[in-house]
């Protein structure tokens, strides 16, 4: 006696062409919705390391600049401070100049003599945006003779210090009238602090860092 299977037991053995398409688009849909988790995963990973990143070169540029003011001379003008208000097209290109020593001077380390030096920010070389760096320019020359003046604006170097930049924008707190002020140009005193903003790209709001400055006495 032959035995013949019946239609149930004949389905049970595999999947309907219906249930195979409904598994596939089942897997597709949970393929691409673990692929755009892991996506945007990862792309949350590369910006929070990549804003760490930008905050990590502001505050070491901020922290240059600190040691910079710390080391400036005490007395006379050889150690003044200044600072120009600068804007356009709706940037500030504001500029904070001071004095430096070579050797142990900010980034002079294979050279002496004495540096005018200025932090300010310029358009980059293929003009398509801007950054901030230091102008160094040479005031006086190490030569056999020792020291003599020298330097003009062919001899200044460009030291980049960041990139893809805004703005930058330079205050000055004035003791003497309790607030802050745009430019600082008295050379026989300093502002007590100095309030740098610098604003990057695709940003709203700037970095802000608050600088203190050793007190000058004035020149007898």
């Amino acid at each position: 006696m032959k035995f013949r299977p019946s239609h149930a037991s004949f389905c049970r053995r595999g999947f309907t062409l219906l249930e195979v398409v409904l598994g596939v688009m089942i897997l597709g849909l949970t393929s691409v919705g673990i692929f755009k988790f892991v996506q945007s995963n990862l792309q949350a990973i590369h910006y929070s390391v990549e804003n760490a990143e930008e905050v990590l070169a502001v505050e070491r540029l901020a922290a240059l600049i600190q040691e910079e003011l710390y080391n400036l001379p005490i007395r006379g003008n050889n150690g003044s401070l200044t600072g120009i208000q600068t804007a356009s097209q709706g940037r500030d290109f504001d500029t904070l100049e001071w004095p430096s020593r070579g050797g142990a001077g900010l980034m002079t380390t294979a050279a002496t003599g004495e540096y005018r030096v200025r932090l300010m920010m310029k358009p980059t070389v293929d003009r398509k945006g801007y950054e901030i760096g230091l102008r160094r320019q040479p005031v006086l020359l190490d030569s056999a003779g020792g020291l003599v003046q020298g330097g003009s604006d062919k001899d200044a170097t460009w030291v980049l210090l960041l990139p893809r930049t805004n703005g930058l924008r330079i205050r000055y707190w004035d003791a003497r009238l309790g607030q802050l002020i745009d430019s600082w140009r008295d050379p026989a005193a300093r502002p007590s602090f100095i309030v740098l903003s610098i604003l990057k790209e695709d940003e709203t709001f700037p970095y802000e860092a608050v600088l203190t400055v050793p007190a000058a006495l004035t020149q007898q």
